[in-house]
């Protein structure tokens, strides 16, 4: 086989791979490629006023520590991946948030259906996250908000959430401007990346193929090496 058509079969084999890798990631995490960025939403607020970590219960109630009380990584806890976006604009003084607007994002979460799962999972991050309070370049009142659930049916799967609202004269949440949700996993399938799936996928069909092809080569050679013997005697 010539050069270009190897790279013709080759390059139909990494399509295939990406659509699989695609459509892997879709089913088991939501998203395509990689996760979506918190950037295009917390950065929004160009002014924090407070930042809280917020703890929800079963039926949505909302209680807030103060920001730098969680105890997890970056790698485990999808929530803390705001930090480096605000540990250099983050105020000298962080007010507690306003018992309304906890309030008012425990309403937001129980109207989004946002899966809480098991708090009493043994291992692996509780429902928590952070809630940033602040203003956009206009001075507009911002609220952004982030989450992890539990885990679901007690497995190592865990959803993530993540909001930005307005808030209106009143201190409550007004008009959603942006969200993103994804699933992720800590002990088990998270290898399952498009990358990972891809490669894969296009590693299978590509040796399978040259496989065959060999198969196929060296057959042909013993076949026509076999009828020239015959022809000659």
């Amino acid at each position: 086989m010539s050069g270009r058509k190897w790279l013709v079969v080759l390059s139909f084999f990494l399509v295939i791979s990406v659509g699989v890798g695609v459509y892997a990631s879709t089913s088991l995490w939501g998203y395509a490629i990689n996760p979506p960025s918190s950037a295009p939403l917390v950065d929004q607020i160009t002014t924090i006023e407070t930042v809280s970590e917020i703890h929800p219960d079963a039926d949505y109630t909302i209680t807030a520590l103060p920001y730098g009380t969680l105890p997890f990584g970056l790698m485990d806890y999808p929530p803390a991946r705001i930090v480096p976006l605000i540990e250099d604009r983050l105020p000298e003084r962080l007010p507690e948030p306003d018992g309304d607007l906890l309030t008012s994002v425990g309403n937001v979460l129980a109207n989004e259906n946002v899966q809480l799962g098991q708090s009493a999972a043994s291992v692996g991050p509780k429902p928590s996250g952070y809630l940033v309070r602040g203003s956009d370049a206009s001075g507009e009142p911002l609220v952004y908000i982030n989450l992890t659930s539990g885990s679901i049916n007690y497995d190592d799967t865990y959803h993530y959430y993540e909001y930005l609202y307005t808030i209106d004269g009143n201190g409550q949440l007004a008009n959603q401007l942006s969200s993103n949700t994804f699933a992720y996993d800590i002990a088990g399938i998270e290898f399952m990346s498009f990358w990972f799936v891809s490669l894969c996928m296009f590693t299978i069909l590509a040796l399978g193929f040259a496989f065959v092809w060999s198969v196929q080569r060296d057959l042909n050679r013993f076949i026509t090496r076999r009828r020239s013997l015959q022809n000659a005697i």
